[in-house]
């Protein structure tokens, strides 16, 4: 081994060692919460992962096939998913299974719905697909309704990396997940003993995403237990073409209802921002002729200061022009009254 590749090792080891602890990520409703979400259904839980866009990278790391060791030999899916943040390392942990009718509104999460595998009659009843999740963490507690179980198979997906929700993945998204158990569910709404048990669903679950992702590496330590009943086997396979079918166009349909979503909310951004530069240019002139109105106003106050002054500029003027007036006639009567004295004074003189 090369100095080089050993101290890539070494740092690996450090890193994970050393790694500081980052809290369960608890914002992405339906996927990543605190506690435990569920037991709901497909369609229950597709509501819930449309409130978030980012639910469509949530990635499914691996499916671990599971099969309970009791009388039933109830076969449920461990599915471990990644959160979108590659440096956030937690993961959460979706347990799905099919059972023969729904729990009552008062049965707990850790209701073991497979127990009832073997007692209903041979005639159909509504099937229970149920999903419950919760952090990886928490798996003891999760899986404690199924124990003891053995694991059988592993399907473990390579990361994926798609530009947007209809790219090429290498791994299903919980959205595709919840997709096709949507599928599986409207083809087989009824548990049937001898048909759509949970041997059925498991497989199909199983085989269907082995198919859909061809780059999945599968992994068995006892394959020849799956849907085997007491050396009864459980054949599933002629299912999977047509469930194939049906999912591949339902995920069309739900990845162009995704578009138009998309395209609507675009659209409804682009409005908002024309609006917003619509009321932007309107606040704009608005503001503008309210400066223009200032402005006029401005100059009609000086042009009446102006005005007032030349009208008091004026009244003085005809004050001094009257003052002015006044004085002259003054003047000439003085002068008058002179002229009367020394006319006096003279005929005074003459007549001496």
């Amino acid at each position: 081994m090369g100095s080089g590749r050993f101290s890539l090792i070494l740092h690996n080891i450090y890193s994970t060692l050393f790694r500081p602890h980052m809290p369960y990520p608890n914002d992405i409703f339906g996927i990543f919460q605190e506690g435990v979400i569920g037991p709901m259904g497909p369609e229950s839980w597709e509501r819930q992962l449309c409130l978030d866009d980012r639910s469509t990278n949530c990635y499914i790391d691996h499916i671990v096939f599971c099969k309970c060791k009791d009388d039933k030999k109830h076969e449920f899916l461990l599915i471990s998913v990644r959160y979108p943040d590659p440096n956030i390392t937690n993961k959460a942990l979706v347990v799905v299974d099919r059972s023969p009718s729904a729990p009552s509104p008062n049965s707990s999460v850790h209701t073991p719905l497979g127990s009832a595998i073997v007692s209903p009659s041979v005639s159909d009843t509504p099937a229970h697909d149920r999903i419950v999740i919760t952090k990886e963490d928490d798996k003891t507690e999760l899986t404690k309704p199924y124990k003891p179980y053995r694991e059988l198979c592993t399907l473990t997906f390579s990361e994926s990396c798609p530009s947007n929700i209809t790219g090429n993945y290498l791994s299903p998204s919980v959205r595709q997940l919840c997709i096709l158990l949507k599928v599986i569910n409207k083809h087989a709404p009824l548990y049937n003993l001898y048909e759509h048990q949970c041997y059925w669903f498991a497989n199909t679950v199983f085989d269907t995403l082995k198919k859909l992702f061809p780059n999945a590496e599968e992994k068995c330590s006892s394959h020849d237990m799956r849907a085997n009943y007491h050396g009864l086997k459980f054949d599933h396979r002629n299912s999977i073409e047509t469930i194939t079918e049906e999912y591949n166009r339902s995920w069309r349909e739900a990845c162009d209802r995704v578009r138009e979503e998309q395209r609507k909310r675009e659209e409804s951004r682009r409005k908002l921002i024309q609006t917003g530069r619509d009321e932007g240019n309107a606040e704009r002139e608005q503001l503008k002729a309210e400066m223009e109105h200032q402005k006029a106003d401005s100059a009609q106050r000086e042009a009446e200061s102006a005005r007032r002054e030349a009208e008091s500029v004026r009244r003085e003027a005809e004050s001094a022009r009257r003052e002015a007036e006044k004085q002259a006639e003054l003047d000439q009567l003085k002068a008058r009254m002179r002229e009367d004295e020394n006319r006096q004074s003279d005929n005074a003189a003459f007549a001496a």
